[in-house]
């Protein structure tokens, strides 16, 4: 994978995310701190199928390139950087991040769907990342993130009428947060929910929902899952029609 491409860095690592992607050797099922050679090979970039942001395509692939280059960029362990500049000050302190390989000799534990190598961590723990995206970034007078992206990364990214690929998320899309923005169908996701309601959606359905009109984080952790997007958002609909209830009378909602 070249380190660097023409015009800006921020054009370059933008458009090397819709290169085309393909891989047909050998598959391997990895655990956690296996070396298992360079897991970026299968990201060697050709000639692009569309201009860039024309297009959406729900994926790995785009994370995995991120990773990598960010890993380069800190020159440490995205694990060691995450701990330091965010999991420790917020005191999220039970968890652990996998390592997949490595890029230029450091681990790399970016990797997203691949066995063994996602973050491992407990509903209170996530729910105080979610509280950090709650309160835009500051966490006891201290901003660790900047609150612009923060209200970028929950913003939606993908406009209505972006081509897609696969699953189709324009509209309510972000900056890997899943948002309650207005769909092609002139819907939102979740109806009884606020608008600026987002979430993280990760495997196995676990979520993070942040809704700040609510003041609220809700965690959902679990080994089963609850049905694939967008079948499994009609249930949410009807828990968020549950908790505009309770809000809206400031106690409890009915069973």
């Amino acid at each position: 994978m070249p380190r660097n491409g023409p015009g800006t860095p921020a054009k370059a690592l933008f458009e090397a995310q819709l290169r085309k992607l393909g891989y047909h050797g050998q598959v391997v099922d990895v655990t956690p701190q296996q070396e298992w050679g360079d897991p970026m090979a299968y990201l060697t970039p050709t000639e692009p199928f569309f201009e860039a942001g024309t297009t959406y395509q729900y994926n790995d692939h785009g994370v995995h390139l991120l990773g990598s280059i960010l890993t380069r960029l800190a020159g440490e362990p995205l694990k060691d950087f995450f701990k330091r500049r965010i999991a420790d000050p917020i005191g999220m302190t039970d968890w652990d991040w996998g390592v997949c390989g490595t890029v230029e000799g450091i681990a790399l534990n970016n990797p997203s769907g691949v066995h063994g190598t996602g973050i491992r961590t407990t509903a209170r723990q996530m729910a105080r990342l979610g509280y950090l995206y709650l309160n835009r970034g500051r966490w006891n007078g201290r901003q660790l993130l900047p609150a612009d992206f923060v209200d970028e990364a929950a913003r939606n990214q993908v406009p209505l009428t972006a081509r897609f690929r696969n699953l189709d998320l324009r509209g309510r899309y972000g900056l890997y947060w899943w948002t309650n923005g207005v769909q092609t169908n002139g819907k939102r996701p979740w109806a009884s929910a606020p608008p600026g309601a987002f979430t993280m959606h990760g495997h196995n359905c676990n979520f993070c929902y942040v809704i700040p009109e609510w003041d609220m984080v809700v965690v959902r952790m679990g080994t089963q899952p609850i049905g694939r997007s967008p079948a499994q958002e009609p249930l949410w609909d009807t828990f968020f029609a549950k908790m505009a209830e309770a809000v809206a009378r400031g106690g409890a909602a009915d069973k």
